[in-house]
């Protein structure tokens, strides 16, 4: 186009170095033995990305951000703009750690919501049974038997303690190996945590005989219930009358 080194194709106004326009369904094929489309910014705070539009606004943006945008300027983004804002999916180059909703992931899978409460879901569409339904694996092996003792996972419940997004821990459940493990071996037990202050500590546990300690992580019986300053160590109460225990 003139003197604009602008290229157009079926159209004689190309508004960038090269424009394809055809009033009809438009491919780009490469064909080869090896076939690539090749993005290469000069420069960290420049951008390498592919524009996805219709009738000229952007609906998506997907590549490498410039680093006054997002990161560091050699990670990768799909969002619905170039600010950090409008991030919907983040790769960190350098720690590979995965960001849904957030620019700025610190765990290898972090998801950000601010308008679902439930911001992770699972759905199961296999057939219903006792073995069926949606689920969620925890599972630890750094290549070394599990040891009695041994945390297996975790989930741990946290929230801002102040205005500066300082997070703290509130609660706690943690999978422990019961026994050391072996091919016939592979007793578990159920932690609960709650915080009192600043210190999680735990409260109630079930073994793998189903035992279930309140106070102490020993239980000794189906119900054991241990506290070492006072003599109480259980209530039973009843909206009737009178609170009955059946023997």
């Amino acid at each position: 186009e003139g003197d604009t080194g602008r290229i157009g194709i079926g159209t004689a106004s190309p508004d960038e170095i090269l424009e394809i326009e055809k009033n009809d369904t438009v491919y780009l094929h490469l064909d080869g033995t090896t076939a690539g489309l090749k993005l290469d910014k000069n420069a960290a705070v420049n951008m390498a990305y592919v524009f996805y539009q219709t009738n000229g606004s952007t609906n998506w943006i997907v590549g490498v951000p410039a680093s006054g945008d997002i990161g560091d300027g050699s990670d990768f983004n799909i969002g619905t703009s170039s600010d950090a804002a409008d991030s919907k999916f983040f790769i960190d180059s350098g720690t590979g750690n995965v960001g849904i909703g957030t620019a700025n992931p610190d765990r290898p899978l972090k998801l950000v919501s601010s308008s679902v409460s439930e911001s992770f879901g699972i759905q199961y569409t296999g057939a219903s049974g006792a073995s069926g339904g949606a689920g969620i694996r925890l599972e630890q092996d750094d290549g070394a038997v599990m040891a009695d003792g041994h945390a297996l996972g975790r989930i741990v419940f946290k929230g801002a303690e102040d205005t500066g997004n300082a997070i703290s821990e509130g609660a706690t459940i943690v999978a422990y190996a019961d026994e050391n493990w072996s091919g016939s071996a592979n007793a578990g037990a159920l932690a609960f945590k709650t915080t009192t202050g600043t210190t999680p500590t735990e409260r109630m546990r079930i073994d793998s005989s189903g035992n279930v300690g309140i106070g102490t992580d020993s239980p000794r019986k189906m119900i054991h219930s241990y506290h070492a300053t006072t003599n109480i160590v259980g209530l039973f109460e009843s909206g009737d009358s009178k609170a009955l225990i059946a023997f």
